[in-house]
């Protein structure tokens, strides 16, 4: 491989990504404000970085809190769910070998939902069947207990009730942080146009002051800006393999790219991809799927080594 293939030809990359937006908006703030750099930028693009670079920090804060959150109440809620099924299934259990020795009524299957004439549970798959079985058999036992018959135990109906309704409670507070954080998520994308086109006006105002002619020394000095050089050079391969966050299975059909790159490529019934790129060092891959947030990682590319990642998606609920 020649010597300019390894060390590449040096360029320039306007950020496309909310992550990266943020972190250029914040080194150009950062500089802004120091006195030793006063003057760099223009009153116009001076005063359009302060008013934009706190809402995107206080957004992303928000953004970060909010899907912490909402990760943490469906972790309880997946657990109330699995308990609720679980309590609903052993209880038809227990009624079905009750109905072998005689006590209770086989007419009392309808009332959980069951066929008269069958042991076959209702399906306890996904929530609206969890939800709708689990409230029958609280429903229905009720009635019976109504009618002066002997009360299913070990698990009882009340038991189921008390998963049922954290169950349902977490259900609605999920709801409520998923709005919660598309808001907040929407608000980011409505920043995102104007922080891009603030970074643009930065980056030329500072390339502009420090061009004396030498462009390895302009380059030095705007990098603390926040201004991002990358160097292109020969072809590298990355693979790797995208996975769901909550259940760690591989995910088919996820369409990935670099920010700053042309080429595109999606990932097999195994979850993983290959794509190939003739960017260099740290570079944004980026990862959307239908019914997923869009997810990102940095990437180190760099020549003659293997380039691998891996990365999980959050599903939308």
């Amino acid at each position: 491989m020649s010597e300019n293939a390894i060390k590449g030809s040096e360029a320039k990359f306007y950020p496309s990504t909310k992550l990266t937006i943020y972190k250029a908006l914040m080194l150009a703030k950062m500089m802004n404000d120091n006195p030793a750099y006063a003057g760099i930028l223009s009153t116009k693009t001076s005063d359009r970085l302060n008013a934009v670079e706190p809402i995107f920090r206080q957004k992303q804060a928000i953004l970060g809190a909010r899907k912490a959150e909402r990760a943490g109440i469906n972790t309880k809620k997946e657990k109330a769910r699995t308990d609720t099924a679980m309590f609903t299934s052993h209880f038809l259990q227990v009624f079905n070998m009750g109905l072998k020795r005689g006590k209770y009524s086989f007419a009392d299957r309808v009332l959980f939902g069951m066929d008269g004439y069958s042991e076959a549970l209702p399906s306890l798959k996904g929530d609206a069947n969890i939800e709708r079985a689990a409230k029958q058999v609280i429903d229905g036992e009720a009635k019976r207990i109504a009618d002066g018959k002997t009360a299913v135990s070990n698990p009882s109906a009340a038991e189921l009730e008390v998963e049922y309704n954290l169950f349902m409670q977490l259900d609605q507070l999920s709801a409520i942080a998923d709005f919660a954080l598309a808001e907040t998520q929407k608000e980011l994308r409505e920043l995102h146009k104007e922080g891009r086109a603030v970074v643009k006006k930065i980056w030329r105002e500072v390339e502009t002051y420090y061009n004396d002619g030498d462009r390895e020394r302009m380059r030095k000095k705007a990098r603390p800006w926040g201004v991002h050089y990358a160097r292109k050079g020969g072809e590298k391969t990355v693979t790797g393999i995208i996975t769901d966050a909550e259940t760690g299975l591989p995910l088919i059909g996820v369409k990935l790219k670099f920010a700053n790159g042309k080429n595109k490529t999606i990932t097999d019934s195994n979850g993983r991809f290959s794509l190939v790129t003739n960017l260099m060092h740290e570079q944004n891959l980026l990862a959307t799927r239908a019914n997923y947030e869009p997810a990102e990682i940095i990437v180190d590319l760099k020549e003659g080594v293997g380039n691998s990642c891996t990365l999980a998606m959050v599903k939308l609920v």
